[in-house]
């Protein structure tokens, strides 16, 4: 079988930190066939003998890559990606896409029209920690969750997009309501929070609380994320290896339980994730890439790019994170619904 041709758009810090190494993961199955730069150059340490546009028509008429990855300021993302769907490419641009949730809603009927799939690489939901959190969601305790909350300290589409990812994806928004609230600390400075409190079709509630000016108080004791279910509740940190490392949960009726948070690691990173909830099992996550040096948040690319290498290869219809998806994620933050 041919390899799947790859171009990107974009060949900066971040791809070369973030996308590159994933890319070269899956080496065996991609070729890069050509990039685009402002500079129309790429630097030589990548090691990539291709050739280098500074257009996306010369880039796509001329190498008819299958997949086009743009990583670029955040600013462009949009204006590139109504380039690129003309092509009727398959593309994965970095989030956002836009703050404006009318223009991603635009963009996705011109996609449409122009039969092309655009996926976001958001990576809050699939990092190594919130995919061993979901194995907690698929025990008997969570069937049925009815509100989810978190309080962020890195930019609030991340956070909604976490948030909501503990929910089913197709529950229609009934209620939102954006407001920002100001808080003064003892020393008389002021913390801005952008409260979203979201009501679901179904009942469910969502409420993040987002900190603008995003303090450094991501300590060991910080837990900040809360799950209740009708037959359970949870609370545990942040996202990452660094979170606290435990969680507590307290089934309806019952007393609160803390189960110890364990990450095995092998020489090039994350093996396992897992801890024994009392009087239930184990509960455990395993990384499909332990065998590789990825770091956390490559790990989440790399669920990404599986994903389109599966839609390309007729193996699967759907991406991790769509357009549609970050859609519902922005216009959360920027409008209220009554």
């Amino acid at each position: 079988m041919s390899k799947i041709k790859i171009g990107f758009i974009g060949a900066g810090k971040r791809f070369e930190l973030l996308f590159l190494p994933v890319l070269r993961h899956f080496e065996d199955q991609f070729q890069f066939v050509g990039a685009v730069t402002k500079s129309g150059r790429i630097n030589p340490d990548y090691n990539l003998d291709i050739p280098v546009f500074q257009n996306v028509k010369e880039l796509c008429e001329s190498e008819s890559p299958d997949l086009i990855t743009i990583v670029v300021n955040s600013d462009l993302n949009y204006e590139l990606c109504k380039e690129v769907v003309r092509y009727q490419k398959l593309i994965l641009v970095e989030t956002p896409v836009s703050h404006d949730w009318r223009k991603i809603a635009k963009l996705i009927k011109y996609s449409k029209r122009f039969t092309s799939t655009i996926a976001v690489a958001e990576g809050w939901p699939f990092l190594p920690m919130e995919l061993f959190k979901k194995e907690i969601i698929n025990t008997p305790f969570f069937e049925k969750i009815f509100m989810v909350e978190n309080d962020f300290r890195t930019n609030d589409y991340h956070g909604i997009a976490q948030l909501r990812s503990y929910l089913p994806q197709d529950l229609k928004v009934r209620m939102n309501n954006v407001c920002e609230v100001d808080r003064k600390l003892l020393n008389n400075e002021v913390e801005r929070w952008r409260v979203v409190t979201s009501k679901f079709e179904d009942g469910t509630i969502l409420v993040s609380k987002h900190n603008q000016k995003r303090l450094d108080v991501r300590s060991q004791s910080f837990k900040s994320l809360r799950i209740y279910s009708n037959k359970a509740s949870m609370v545990t940190g942040c996202l990452t290896e660094e979170e606290p490392k435990n969680i507590t949960y307290q089934v309806i009726g019952g007393e609160a339980k803390i189960s110890e948070i364990n990450v095995r690691l092998y020489e090039n990173g994350i093996d396992e994730i897992f801890c024994d909830l009392e009087n239930y099992k184990r509960v455990s996550w395993r990384n499909p890439y332990s065998s590789s040096n990825l770091s956390e948040h490559q790990i989440a690319l790399a669920h990404h790019i599986q994903r389109l290498m599966d839609k390309i290869l007729g193996v699967s219809s759907d991406v991790a994170y769509s357009l549609s998806d970050h859609l519902v994620d922005i216009r959360l933050l920027h409008q209220n619904i009554n």
